[in-house]
Parts: structure tokens; C-alpha cells; sequence
């Protein structure tokens, strides 16, 4: 069983801050270009940021590959000592073979310039991690996932609502000027008829 578990805030936090990071050290020259990477609307970030949206797996999946992040520096309960960096891990690299290929985690061949192997993302460590941990880290994503659709939901209803309102406003302004103007013909004729009385006097 699983002592710790890392809470979806953990989670955010760790996605924001290794953002900012890449922002800082330049390998993102801002927000807008992270979202247009991340080919979702610039507003998403903010809203993981302050806390009003979790981070997804397909999120934190294409985060770790396109950016080359560590995963472990994600799902690590502890993690102080996890660089955000893939190229940050302290790995000492040993040759091996006749070409002398380089091992760091990656076989990278000299001859040929070619990454062979598989190297650490979020679903191969998902993949290795204890059943227990598996099930509750997708038992969240199905969370997420249904948490969503309702958020979709939630919004169409408020948008129809919005829509009936406008409705309604604009019906009750129509109204409103119906009245104005029959107030005003109806105060015109009052003058009319007081000019004519006036007059048989």
C-alpha cells in the first residue's frame, strides 16, 4: 500500500513551478508561447495557477516529453532533491559496446546520431509504479476527466441561462419604451384637451 499519496494541489504546483522554471532559464520566452506549445487556450495555465483547474496526465505526459522534464520530480511524494530537468539527473554515463555507446539513461549511438531505448516519462513510471498506486493515480484521472464534462455541463446551462436573461431584459426594455410612449401620447393629448378648453372658454 501506498503510505503517502500526492494530492492534486501538490500536483498543480509542481506543473506551475516547472513551468516558471522554464520560463526562467529561457527555454520558454512566455506563457503564450508554453500555451501554443501546449496548443491550448492561454487562459488554462492561469487557471491551474490560481488553483481554479488541475493539471491533467495528458498535461503533465506532454510536459515531461515535449520539455524533457524529470517525472519523477512530479509523482515523487518527496522530491526536494529531483531536478525538474531530465538533463539534471545525476547520472554517471558508462560505454559500453564495440561503437561505444553512451548510456545516460538514453543509448545514444556515435556512429549513427540516433536516441535507441526508452527513457523516464509519466507513463512508463505510472506503468512501473505498485498496482495500488496505478489504480488511484487513474481512479483520479477518471475523477478529472468526469469532474470536466460536468464543468461543461455546468457552463452550457449558464450560457442558456444567460441567454434566456438577455431575453428577458431586452423584452422587459421593449415594454418599458412601449409604456414611455403611451405615457407620452397620453400626456399629449391631456395638453390638447386642456388647450381646447381653454379656447371655449
Amino acid at each position: 500500500m501506498v503510505d503517502k499519496e500526492i494530492s492534486r494541489e501538490m500536483l498543480n504546483e509542481r506543473y506551475v513551478s516547472a513551468i516558471e522554471h522554464l520560463m526562467r532559464i529561457h527555454t520558454l520566452k512566455n506563457q503564450r508561447e508554453f500555451s501554443a506549445i501546449m496548443e491550448e487556450n492561454p487562459t488554462v495555465f492561469s487557471q491551474i495557477k490560481s488553483g481554479n483547474r488541475n493539471a491533467s496526465l495528458t498535461q503533465l505526459t506532454k510536459v515531461v516529453n515535449d520539455f524533457d522534464l524529470n517525472a519523477n520530480y512530479f509523482l515523487k511524494f518527496e522530491n526536494k532533491k529531483e531536478p525538474i530537468e531530465y538533463s539534471e539527473l545525476n547520472i554517471n554515463p558508462s560505454i559500453t559496446g564495440d561503437n561505444q555507446d553512451v548510456m545516460v539513461g538514453k543509448n545514444v549511438s556515435k556512429n549513427d546520431g540516433v536516441v535507441h531505448g526508452d527513457f523516464y516519462n509519466v507513463e512508463k513510471l505510472i506503468n512501473q509504479a505498485p498496482p495500488e498506486l496505478r489504480e488511484h493515480i487513474h481512479q483520479l484521472q477518471k475523477k478529472y476527466e468526469l469532474l470536466e464534462k460536468e464543468n461543461g455541463r455546468f457552463k452550457d446551462e449558464v450560457s442558456e441561462l444567460k441567454k434566456i436573461i438577455t431575453n428577458m431584459t431586452s423584452q422587459l426594455n421593449d415594454a418599458h419604451a412601449q409604456i414611455k410612449e403611451k405615457d407620452e401620447r397620453l400626456y399629449q393629448a391631456q395638453c390638447e384637451l386642456i388647450e381646447v378648453y381653454k379656447k371655449k372658454k
